[in-house]
């Protein structure tokens, strides 16, 4: 098609650490986390030329499957990404659907518990948590799975000054 890209000319490569990608709204930012983690264009729909390997992996060509243990992504919207009913259930699913042993899925959940001192939140239903809330479970799902890599769209957003500095 003729339409321009959304995206163009980004080329950057990442050891470790954080990076920050900023920019105005309608920039691209969640555009580019979306095709780092294959959502685009796997689930939605989009003609993508270029190159992205990310720890040996093309999240354009691979199943998104091959990302786990590499990737987790916290999208801009944690409304979209809660599937469980209760807290607790949110951040257990995803690491029993990649096969963490009970054990360890144990003490992944303590772990991520402890650090972001959420612990009176675990058997509330996740309907009734605040954005803020959402956001901070939505963190502690994707920490719990381990991965190498967390690609988090507009983290802080949602967040008070408290919760700010725990996820900074």
């Amino acid at each position: 098609s003729n339409h321009d890209a959304t995206l163009k000319n980004i080329n950057f490569s990442f050891e470790r650490g954080v990076l920050l990608v900023a920019g105005p709204t309608g920039s691209g930012k969640t555009t580019l986390a979306r095709t780092l983690v294959g959502v685009i264009p796997k689930i939605i729909k989009a003609d993508v030329r270029g190159h992205i390997e990310i720890n040996g992996v093309n999240p354009i060509e691979s199943p998104i499957e091959s990302l786990i243990g590499i990737v987790s992504y916290v999208p801009q919207n944690p409304d979209l990404s809660l599937t469980s009913i209760i807290v607790e259930e949110e951040i257990l699913f995803p690491m029993s659907n990649v096969g963490v042993p009970p054990d360890e899925m144990k003490d992944r959940l303590e772990y991520v518990v402890e650090t972001l001192g959420i612990h009176h939140l675990l058997q509330r239903p996740t309907i009734s948590l605040s954005s803020g809330e959402k956001q901070i479970v939505s963190i502690a799902a994707a920490l719990a799975l381990e991965p190498l890599c967390i690609i988090m769209d507009e983290p802080l957003a949602r967040l008070d000054p408290e919760n700010r500095r725990l996820v900074i």
